[in-house]
C-alpha cells in the first residue's frame, strides 16, 4: 500500500452530511480493496464561499490517500492529532468531486466555460458583460434597471394604485386634479360628459 497515493473508486452511498461511502476500482495482485466508508467529498472553496456539485452513486472519482493519518480530523474535526504511526492507511482519505470520464463519453470540450445541470445560487452576484437569456424568469423582490427598457412584446402588470387612484374622486396625476379637470372643444363645449 506503500505506493498508492491515488485511486478511482465508484460512489456506492451518499450521506447528508456530504460523506460518501467509495468502492475502489483498483484491486492489488487481483483482490479487491474494502470499500471506503464515510469518505469526506471535498468543497472548492472555504466554510463560506464555495462551490458545490451534486454526487449520486455510480459516479466514478478520484479518492486521495493520505500519506500521513487525517483519520482524527475527518472523524472529530482535531487538528492537532495528525501524527500517528499509521501511514497510506485506507481509512485516511478525501475525495473531490471529479467525474472522470471514459473513452466511451461522447461529450466534447465546449467553447467556453459551460455549466449543465439545475443550479442553486446564494449570495450576492456581481455579472460583467452582456447576458443572453432563453426562458422564463421569475423574480420574487425589487428590480432596479438603470438604463432602458425595451420590451418587444406585451407588459402584462397589475397597475392596481394608478388605476384605484383615477377611479377615484380625487384622482391627481403630476398635480393635475383628472377627477375635476375639463377641457372644451373647438366651439367652447364642456367635454367633461363625453363618453
Amino acid at each position: 500500500m506503500e505506493n498508492i497515493s491515488i485511486i478511482l473508486c465508484e460512489v456506492q452511498a451518499v450521506r447528508n452530511n456530504r460523506f460518501v461511502d467509495l468502492k475502489p476500482l483498483f484491486k492489488p495482485n487481483g483482490i479487491s480493496l474494502p470499500v471506503l466508508r464515510n469518505v469526506p467529498m471535498c468543497l472548492f472553496g472555504d466554510e463560506i464561499n464555495y462551490i458545490d456539485w451534486k454526487i449520486n452513486t455510480g459516479n466514478i472519482v478520484p479518492a486521495f490517500i493520505t500519506t500521513f493519518d487525517i483519520s482524527s480530523y475527518i472523524s472529530q474535526g482535531n487538528k492537532e492529532k495528525m501524527d500517528t504511526i499509521k501511514r497510506n492507511s485506507l481509512n485516511s482519505c478525501f475525495a473531490i468531486p471529479f467525474t472522470v470520464p471514459s473513452m466511451q463519453d461522447v461529450r466534447s470540450f465546449p467553447e467556453a466555460i459551460k455549466i449543465i445541470g439545475d443550479r442553486l445560487e446564494e449570495g450576492e452576484i456581481n455579472q460583467t458583460g452582456n447576458i443572453t437569456r432563453t426562458g422564463n424568469t421569475n423574480i420574487t423582490g425589487d428590480v432596479n434597471i438603470t438604463g432602458n427598457l425595451t420590451v418587444t412584446q406585451k407588459i402584462t402588470a397589475k397597475v392596481v394604485n394608478i388605476l384605484e387612484s383615477l377611479a377615484s374622486k380625487v384622482a391627481t396625476i403630476g398635480g393635475i386634479d383628472f377627477a375635476g379637470h375639463k377641457h372644451t372643444d373647438a366651439e367652447g363645449r364642456d367635454t367633461s360628459g363625453a363618453k
